[in-house]
């Protein structure tokens, strides 16, 4: 037998939790109504505005007279991380607290902070990486004949980068792009096209990141880097 509090409410197109109780008029309701296009509208905004002082500094268009300080060798960190956090992560943060509520929020905690999953998955983690740069090194290069085994400290390393990038760009986006805005699109367009279309949008947001030094490290924009961001 369903609770009292379970028959008011409707699960939208978009798959949100909606509360017959709850007025439709609002911030709160546009939002319920309009999820996706609101975190994409918040996202984009908040870190395009928050990285335009990296973009017109002297790490990208060169107007500022300003450098940003380098951690651990690039200046990154500083210049494009917080904007990073504030758009994905905080749009998703906004539209779930004001379109869901606390519910919401807690639902969107509960796929962010998912950790109990097979132990396949995080051998998945672990080893997609090193699989992919390997058998791209051969594809590119022609031959394996130039592939040499990474000396001990380099591979030492390879776990603390990777948690770091866990936990600066990874836990900047993913609960945004992965939890929040992917959820939404494959319930309404499939696995497949929902999939393509967070890629483009998702390929876009790095669209001021490119005049920085950042797109200087992934090639520039161009139609190959747009297809290997949405791939």
């Amino acid at each position: 037998m369903a609770e009292p509090d379970d028959e008011r409410k409707t699960v939208a197109v978009d798959g949100t939790v909606e509360d017959e109780r709850t007025p439709d008029r609002g911030v709160g309701a546009l939002m319920r109504r309009h999820s996706l296009v609101s975190f994409y509208v918040l996202a984009y905004g908040l870190s395009w505005v928050a990285w335009l002082p990296y973009v017109l500094s002297e790490n990208g268009v060169g107007i500022w007279r300003f450098s940003f300080p380098e951690v651990l060798g690039t200046s990154q960190f500083t210049g494009m991380l917080f904007g990073a956090y504030l758009g994905p992560l905080g749009a998703a943060f906004l539209v779930t607290a004001l379109a869901e509520g606390r519910p919401g929020l807690r639902r969107w905690g509960a796929r962010v902070f998912r950790w109990r999953v097979s132990w396949r998955w995080y051998a998945v983690a672990l080893l997609a990486a090193p699989v992919v740069i390997t058998i791209g090194t051969v594809v590119v290069a022609g031959t394996d004949a130039g592939l040499r085994v990474p000396p001990v400290e380099l591979l030492a390393l390879y776990v603390p980068f990777l948690l770091l990038q866990v936990l600066t760009t990874g836990l900047a986006e993913e609960p945004g792009w992965r939890d929040f805005a992917l959820v939404r699109h494959q319930q309404v367009h499939g696995p497949f096209l929902g999939t393509l279309i967070l890629g483009v949008l998702w390929a876009g947001w790095h669209f001021p990141l490119f005049l920085t030094d950042w797109g200087v490290g992934v090639g520039g924009a161009s139609v190959g880097t747009l297809l290997a961001f949405t791939a």
